[in-house]
C-alpha cells in the first residue's frame, strides 16, 4: 500500500520528483567547488560549510516539498549561480590580472623604501598606481618625480606621464584616499602616508584583490539569499509547530547574518 501511495504520488507529482533526483547533481559540483575554493584560501571555512549546509537543505526540501512550482524555484536558485559560472571564471581571471600589478605596485615601493630619493623607483610606485586604477595619484606622484630632471634621462618616463595626461580622467581619479593604518586623507602626490609613513596605495590596490570581494562576498549573498527566499516561505508555509517555525526561521536568519559578516568583515591586508 505505501509503495502505490508514493507511485500515485509521483505519478501526481512527476516534475517534484525529477526535480528532487535532478538537484543532487548540480548540488555535488557546488560542494566540489566550494571544498576547492576553502582548500586554495579563497573562501573562509566558516562561509563554505554554511553554503553547503544550506545546499544540502535545499536538496531535502526539493525532494520533499511535493509542489512543482517551488521544486523549479528551488532547482533554479541552485542551478542558475553554475550557469554563470563562465562569467565568475572570467572575474576571476580578471583577479589574477591585477594581482600581477598589484606585486608590481609593491616591487616599487620596496626599490623606494630603499633608496627614497630615487626618481626611478618613484616611477615605478607611480606606474603602478596607475596600473591599479589610482591613475591621480600615479600622474601626481610621477610629475613629482620627474620635476628638474633631465629630459634626456628620462625620456620614456616622461612621455608616459605625457600619455597619461591625454587620457579624460574623471574627478573621482583625484579625490583624496583614506590611509587604510591611520584613516588619514591623502591628496595625490606623495608616495607614502605623510601622517603614519604608510604605502597607501599598494594597501589600497591588495585591498581591492582581496578574494572575499569577489569569493566570500558572492557566495555570502547567495547564501543569505537562499535562506530568504527559499528556505524561510518553506518553513512557514509547512505543517510544522508554530515553536518549530519560529526556531528554525530564527536559526536561518542566523546563519545567513554570521555569513554574510565572516565574508564582509574582512578588510584588506596592509602591505609592509
Amino acid at each position: 500500500m505505501e509503495m502505490l501511495a508514493l507511485g500515485n504520488k509521483i505519478a501526481s507529482n512527476t516534475d517534484s520528483f525529477f526535480l528532487g533526483c535532478l538537484i543532487w547533481i548540480p548540488i555535488g559540483i557546488w560542494i566540489l567547488l566550494l571544498i576547492r575554493q576553502m582548500v586554495d584560501q579563497y573562501l573562509s571555512f566558516l562561509v563554505g560549510f554554511i553554503a553547503m549546509a544550506v545546499l544540502v537543505g535545499l536538496g531535502w526540501t526539493v525532494a520533499n516539498i511535493w509542489h512543482p512550482i517551488l521544486a523549479w524555484v528551488v532547482f533554479t536558485v541552485v542551478t542558475a549561480p553554475l550557469i554563470l559560472l563562465p562569467i565568475i571564471v572570467l572575474l576571476l581571471h580578471q583577479r589574477d590580472i591585477h594581482a600581477v600589478e598589484v606585486e608590481a605596485l609593491e616591487s616599487g615601493y620596496a626599490m623606494l623604501g630603499l633608496q627614497p630619493t630615487n626618481t626611478i623607483a618613484k616611477f615605478k610606485v607611480a606606474e603602478g598606481a596607475w596600473n591599479c586604477g589610482y591613475q591621480g595619484h600615479a600622474i601626481a606622484l610621477a610629475d613629482l618625480a620627474l620635476t628638474g630632471q633631465k629630459r634626456d634621462l628620462f625620456r620614456w618616463e616622461i612621455a608616459a606621464v605625457e600619455r597619461w595626461k591625454d587620457q579624460d580622467l574623471s574627478a573621482n581619479k583625484w579625490a583624496e584616499l583614506r590611509c587604510l593604518r591611520c584613516n588619514t586623507g591623502v591628496a595625490p602626490g606623495p608616495a607614502f602616508c605623510p601622517s603614519c609613513g604608510a604605502p597607501y596605495l599598494a594597501d589600497h590596490a591588495r585591498g581591492r584583490l582581496n578574494p572575499t570581494l569577489k569569493g566570500q562576498k558572492w557566495v555570502a549573498s547567495w547564501t543569505a539569499g537562499a535562506l530568504l527566499v527559499v528556505g524561510m516561505p518553506y518553513v512557514s508555509m509547512s505543517n510544522l509547530s508554530n515553536e518549530f517555525k519560529v526556531g528554525s526561521i530564527l536559526l536561518m536568519s542566523v546563519l545567513g547574518i554570521v555569513a554574510l559578516i565572516a565574508a564582509f568583515k574582512r578588510g584588506p591586508t596592509p602591505t609592509t
